[in-house]
């Protein structure tokens, strides 16, 4: 985790209180929590919301009934601060369908509460079910609807500069396949040249002190890279990579149900 990513003590403290209250409000376990916004991303500005995404277990008998409650909770704290929970069973049926855009937040590089085991076990499920071309033609549509922020002579938020950049590293990393796109913006751009990642690591910076919608600095190294790898990817065709055996998502599903409801 970046120094810029890392959240205060006194966060982490009222994240813990919170998910506490909510253990006992659903009579559940919560295994995993973890930041699906900005922080989690580290990429946060001065008025970053915390978005903590968390995943819990409810007792045995709740899996039993014939009419299983509801399986996603949300809770709106403050404008600056939600809760998002889902069941087991919901992240497990999410990943098994190999939809990362939804789960992409188990890489997350902000990890609030975690069991170890289960956090590993999640993260290897979620590498060996993602699909890839599917995946590049999505962050390659995101790098293409950003483009137009990026015209030299044009003023960016660093909202907008943060969003492309990650589009556009995120398709370099599937195209070079170097598997599941990381969340960490600075694992992101590693292997970039030292005065383009200088740049970058300036304008993230400027990111955390200022308002998401502040002008972002002029980066011209960022906005050749940008136009360069945009051109060069748009021609790249991107096949699936040999399919490894399903990752045994009901066994999981069963193990963790029994061992925390």
């Amino acid at each position: 985790m970046s120094e810029i990513s890392k959240v205060s003590p006194a966060i982490m403290e009222v994240v813990e209180r919170s998910l506490e209250q909510i253990e006992t409000s659903l009579d559940a376990r919560v295994v995993l929590a973890v930041d699906a916004g900005a922080y989690g991303e580290g990429t946060p500005s001065a008025d970053s919301p915390y978005c903590i995404q968390f995943v819990y277990v409810h007792r045995l008998d709740w899996y039993l009934q014939l009419t299983p409650g509801a399986d996603r909770i949300t809770l709106p704290v403050s404008d600056d601060f939600t809760l998002t929970g889902w069941d087991i069973g919901l992240l497990l049926r999410t990943m098994k369908n190999g939809d990362a855009e939804k789960t992409g937040w188990l890489r997350s590089a902000v990890v609030y509460r975690a069991d170890a085991d289960v956090l590993a076990r999640l993260r290897s499920f979620s590498e060996r079910s993602w699909r890839r071309s599917q995946e590049f033609a999505r962050q390659l549509e995101r790098a293409k609807a950003l483009s137009g922020t990026w015209r030299f002579g044009s003023d960016t938020t660093t909202h907008d500069f943060v969003k492309a950049m990650q589009a556009i590293l995120a398709t370099r990393w599937i195209a070079e396949d170097r598997g599941a796109v990381p969340c960490d913006f600075d694992e992101l751009r590693s292997g970039l040249d030292d005065d383009l990642n200088e740049e970058l690591g300036r304008l993230l910076q400027a990111n955390a002190e200022a308002s998401a919608e502040t002008i972002a600095p002029q980066s011209p190294r960022s906005q050749v890279f940008f136009g360069s790898e945009l051109r060069r990817l748009m021609d790249v065709e991107i096949g699936e990579s040999a399919q490894a055996d399903p990752p045994p998502f009901d066994r999981l599903y069963a193990e963790l149900v029994r061992r925390f409801g």
